[in-house]
């Protein structure tokens, strides 16, 4: 970063060291992997559309993409605004210029998250959430233009690094175990999402078909409880271990870290949902069971509260799923 002593820039001499350290940062390698990771990070808020009317859930769940791209983000950042500057004929302009724009990509993603904190907060008012949703719009806005209408991305665009790279072999930061775990269990995730998602598609279609698989015993494949511990277990023993070899990905594990009590939530509205439902099904059919007397005036109204409470209730479990499985769907844009 350029060091500010009030008002004045104090720029560094571009000799010696400060020379030789900045041509090792600016390896084309280095740049690539900058430009990429910022990239991905517009590409994400781009993703984020947010109305007024979203729940703390629903805001949770759409800016999950994007926040699990802020820690390498912010390093990327960094990295550009240590480089003093591309030549020397130029070296002091640029440098100044590529400082401010990382300064402020860096100060709208601060807005940003104090915007997010707020949304995803279920204390927060109304008119609260009307305003941080405003004030997230424009943030988004402004980021969006320092990441993608000034120096900080036009500077080094893809297809540049990409020449300048060519010459050289990409240094990776990951081995061979780690990037081979990273596959293996990018593929057993999203198998496992596929799974609960085209359980969710068929409740969609026809939400009755969950009354069948809160209550199977007999095929754990058509479990939707099973499903969502399943998934619940998986990340347990796969991302969370201790010995996790993903903890060598630094920035992925800071990612899916950052996200566990998100998703440890989550998880435990689905199965409170799922466990409401069951008890809902069993009481509805001890009731039926019992039914012999003939119907009397009256009864048909009854029956028309309990059916609508059931119904109120197997959709609340619907959505309570389909919430969970959207985040840990979302959780999995990190690979």
């Amino acid at each position: 970063m350029v060091d500010r002593r009030g008002n004045v820039a104090v720029l560094p001499r571009w000799e010696g060291a400060a020379r030789r350290q900045t041509l090792q940062a600016l390896r084309p390698d280095g740049m690539r992997a900058a430009v990429e990771q910022l990239d991905k990070l517009a590409c994400r808020l781009e993703q984020v559309s947010p109305c007024l009317g979203w729940s703390a859930q629903r805001w949770m769940i759409a800016s999950t993409p994007f926040r699990m791209r802020r820690i390498a983000a912010r390093k990327r950042l960094d990295d550009l605004a240590s480089i003093s500057s591309a030549s020397e004929r130029n070296a002091y302009r640029w440098a100044f210029g590529l400082d401010n724009a990382c300064l402020e990509a860096g100060r709208r993603l601060r807005e940003l998250d104090v915007c997010l904190h707020t949304l995803q907060s279920a204390e927060t008012s109304p008119a609260e959430r009307v305003q941080a949703t405003e004030t997230f719009t424009h943030s988004r806005y402004m980021l969006l233009k320092a990441l993608r209408g000034g120096p900080v991305l036009n500077r080094f665009t893809l297809s540049e690094v990409s020449k300048m790279a060519r010459k050289e072999d990409s240094v990776g930061h990951t081995s061979a175990d780690q990037k081979s775990f990273r596959e293996k269990l990018n593929e057993e995730l999203r198998e496992i999402d596929e799974r609960l998602q085209t359980m969710l598609e068929m409740y969609q279609e026809k939400p009755s078909d969950i009354d069948r698989d809160v209550l199977e015993v007999d095929n754990r494949a058509r479990n939707v409880e099973v499903a969502v511990t399943d998934v619940y277990h998986i990340m347990r023993t796969r991302v969370y271990s201790d010995d996790c070899l993903l903890k060598g990905d630094v920035e992925v594990w800071e990612a899916f870290n950052e996200q566990k009590d998100e998703f440890v939530y989550f998880y435990r509205s689905a199965l409170k949902a799922i466990e409401s439902y069951k008890e809902v099904m069993r009481v509805n059919s001890l009731i039926d069971c019992g039914e012999r007397r003939r119907p009397q005036r009256g009864d048909l109204e009854r029956v028309r509260q309990d059916e609508h409470a059931r119904i109120a209730e197997r959709f609340r479990c619907i959505d309570a799923v389909d919430e969970f499985r959207c985040k840990f769907s979302a959780m999995l844009t990190v690979f």
